[in-house]
C-alpha cells in the first residue's frame, strides 16, 4: 500500500487550488491582491513539492548508506 506524503500532497493542493483559480477568474476580474495570494499559493506549491523531493533524497541516500554499512560488517570477518 503506497504511503500519501503530506508535503507532495499539500503542494499539488495547492498548485491545483492555485491554478483551477487562476482560470476561473481572469485577473483582470479579480482584484491585485488575489493575484498576488493565487501566486503565493502557486510559489507555496512548488516550494512544498521541491522540499518533499529534498527530504526523499536524503532519506534514500541515508538508507542506502546505512545498509551499505551493514552490508560490510557482515562481510568483515571477525
Amino acid at each position: 500500500m503506497a504511503t500519501v506524503r503530506p508535503l507532495r500532497f499539500l503542494g499539488v493542493l495547492l498548485l491545483l487550488y492555485a491554478m483551477v483559480g487562476w482560470y476561473i477568474f481572469l485577473p483582470a476580474e479579480v482584484p491585485a491582491d488575489a493575484v498576488r495570494v493565487r501566486l503565493w499559493l502557486y510559489l507555496s506549491g512548488v516550494v512544498a513539492l521541491i522540499v518533499d523531493e529534498v527530504c526523499q533524497r536524503i532519506t534514500r541516500e541515508a538508507r542506502e548508506v546505512m545498509d551499505r554499512k551493514e552490508r560490510e560488517r557482515e562481510q568483515k570477518p571477525n
